[in-house]
């Protein structure tokens, strides 16, 4: 029986998917999602912590459920992410509002 592992896209693009059992390369597909997620740090560099310790720490590469709970761990970053960004933007744009116009919107 064949499993999915789902690794959530920061960009907002399609989650990249892997199968398992990876036939021979169990270590390697493995690895590559460990890869695949320290990559993202290059990008946000204060979640490298977080990922480190909480997220890889005692992940064992040979286990499907290790796996599994590392690429949901990590989803739910992603996704919190995803919606701080969100929050972020909105706030600056009701900043960028208010200042242009001295006035508050009636939708807020």
């Amino acid at each position: 029986m064949c499993s999915q592992l789902n690794l959530n896209s920061p960009a907002n693009g399609e989650p990249c998917i892997y199968h398992w059992p990876m036939g021979n390369e169990k270590v390697d597909g493995a690895l590559e999602i460990i890869e695949a997620i320290k990559w993202v740090c290059e990008d946000f560099p204060e979640m490298r912590l977080a990922i480190d310790n909480c997220i890889l720490a005692n992940c064992d590469i040979k286990s499907y459920e290790s796996m599994r709970t590392v690429c949901e761990r990590f989803n739910r970053v992603i996704d919190s992410l995803r919606q701080m960004v969100c929050i972020f933007s909105f706030i600056f744009f009701y900043i960028c509002f208010c200042f242009n116009h001295q006035a508050i919107p009636t939708f807020i």
